[in-house]
């Protein structure tokens, strides 16, 4: 489905429909957009005397208002205007948000929601391996405030730096009903509490997510002020700036670990990207609220709560080893749990087997592959910097 900005996120709160209904017992959700392989576009016919004009898919389908006939970085500046936002404050608002991904990187705050992605090269090169996001680090603070305004000359705000990137990327859930979960011996992360729609003036989209938040709020019957974390999609800086103004929520809870003005805003994918990052930020039983606009005059909320899995209180955490014989590096890795061999349990999955079909096609070329307690942890080598937070965080969990 395509709803722009907000394609990812709707996609989740349809599959959640199709789980409500009885349609589904398991969806798989989520987006992706690779926006560097966007074509540009030429008319059908005959090509006339003189040459043709190729128009950018990106900025035809992705990034113009359909109603307003302007690029939707026109849009941000008439919110600006219109709520009194000035350019100091977006280019503020944009350098925190590189500097609040680059202490999140640092951190390893993402580590749990990442999956590397192998890149083949060309006959007999070793792929290339992507394991962390480029987009933050390319940023000169100096040049900050200096770069000209892109939509409007004259008196405008929106630039280049303070405004989300152009980049590729996907996201993606498992949706499923608490009945199938049981049946099926799975541990859900978290539930979703509620999700809800919000309309506007379309040259108004960057304030779409103060019309679907209060909507959601009202639905669920939960507090502002009882929303641990906050995410707002960062298509420019203006639009957290006036989301977090009209709605007045706390800006400390608000894109904590930064958004896509640092890490970039595949369209299709970044309302998948937010929710997956709640999932994993919230702390067991808090409850989150990921937002985001799409163009046309439109945003879509959703409310997420972490469980608390109660199955895993009494017992040591379950580490689960997808591997083969032989396989030098699941040796490898073996000889790395050694030592937290009196704090967890290991399940060895043999991918070559019959009864294991299923793993080998997932995993052919992936192990060793390892879990935690149902949840990705690794692959090819043992992250074990990952490994201790996850049993640092559970045994507080359960103090």
């Amino acid at each position: 489905m395509f709803q722009v900005c907000a394609s990812g996120m709707k996609s989740i709160m349809l599959g959640a429909q199709a789980l409500q209904t009885g349609s589904q017992e398991v969806v798989l959700a989520g987006g992706m957009e690779s926006m560097s392989n966007v074509p540009y576009y030429m008319k059908r016919g005959q090509t006339p005397y003189g040459g043709v004009q190729l128009v950018d898919g990106v900025v035809l389908d992705g990034l113009t208002d359909v109603y307003n006939k302007v690029h939707m970085g026109n849009c941000a500046e008439n919110t600006a205007k219109k709520l009194g936002i000035t350019r100091q404050q977006q280019d503020e608002f944009g350098i925190s948000s590189y500097k609040r991904s680059a202490q999140a990187w640092q951190n390893r705050v993402f580590n749990s929601e990442l999956v590397p992605v192998s890149v083949p090269q060309k006959k007999g090169q070793p792929d290339t391996v992507v394991s962390e996001d480029e987009e933050y680090k390319r940023v000169n603070f100096e040049k900050f405030g200096k770069l000209a305004t892109i939509f409007q000359r004259e008196n405008g705000t929106v630039t280049a730096a303070n405004a989300s990137t152009l980049n590729d990327g996907a996201a993606a859930l498992i949706l499923t009903t608490r009945a199938a979960a049981e049946r099926l011996n799975l541990k859900p992360l978290a539930r979703i509490v509620g999700f809800a729609d919000g309309p506007c003036d379309p040259i108004d989209f960057p304030i779409a997510p103060a019309t679907a938040i209060p909507t959601l709020l009202q639905q669920t019957g939960v507090n502002k002020n009882d929303v641990a974390l906050w995410e707002v999609n960062e298509a420019f800086s203006v639009v957290v700036l006036a989301n977090q103004q009209l709605l007045e929520i706390d800006p400390g809870k608000v894109n904590v670990p930064g958004g896509a003005v640092s890490v970039g805003h595949p369209i299709g994918m970044s309302g998948a990207r937010i929710v997956v990052h709640l999932v994993h930020a919230l702390k067991p039983g808090e409850k989150g609220v990921a937002s985001i606009c799409n163009g046309g005059g439109g945003a879509s909320s959703v409310m997420v709560e972490r469980l608390l899995d109660q199955s895993w209180a009494n017992k040591r955490p379950k580490l689960t080893l997808y591997t083969r014989d032989p396989c030098p590096l699941c040796d490898d890795l073996k000889a790395e749990l050694v030592p937290y061999l009196e704090l967890v349990d290991i399940q060895t999955v043999d991918i070559s087997k019959k009864e294991n079909l299923r793993w080998l096609r997932l995993y052919r070329y992936e192990i060793p592959v390892l879990f935690f307690n149902g949840e990705f942890l690794c692959k090819h080598r043992l992250n074990e910097e990952l490994l201790r937070q996850k049993l640092t965080a559970l045994k507080s969990n359960y103090q």
